[in-house]
């Protein structure tokens, strides 16, 4: 069993009084706004046998507008964010596998985000922290997994 610890580290050229350990809801906030895209690795570092992440505020803190998504769109970048293939979509919902391809890049394009991973990161973040009633909303219309 892995260990996780609670301590982020001020980059180079910070005061050490910067670097401190957290509290368990403060970490998970900032693990949760890294993966909704408000934080960024900058860079991961090998040191005396561990590995760390360097990471900071990103740029744009722009919320993301889902509502612009249409219903085929929100399906589409549904099941891909539950793991399935372009292929197995694309059987899934009747259309060919170029056509999931081009509509997942223009929902990437749309919602302006640099990569795929960084889109599907996003939506499941979104998704999780949708209260449970929303989630049996997100579920009946295709805007959730």
């Amino acid at each position: 069993m892995t260990r996780t610890r609670t301590t982020l580290e001020a980059a180079p050229g910070q005061s050490p009084a910067a670097r401190r350990p957290l509290a368990p809801e403060e970490a998970a906030r900032i693990w949760r706004e890294l993966a909704t895209g408000l934080w960024r690795v900058l860079a991961a570092v090998d040191h005396d046998g561990a590995r760390h992440l360097v990471i900071g505020r990103a740029a744009s803190q722009r919320p993301v507008e889902w509502e612009r998504l249409g219903f085929r769109e929100r399906r589409i970048l549904d099941l891909a964010s539950g793991g399935m293939s372009q292929k197995v979509i694309a059987i899934e919902i009747g259309r060919s596998r170029s056509s999931v391809c081009e509509t997942l890049r223009r929902t990437r394009l749309l919602l302006r985000f640099a990569s795929f991973a960084e889109l599907v990161r996003a939506y499941r973040a979104r998704r999780a922290s949708a209260p449970e009633s929303r989630r049996a909303v997100l579920d009946s219309t295709g805007d959730g997994r």
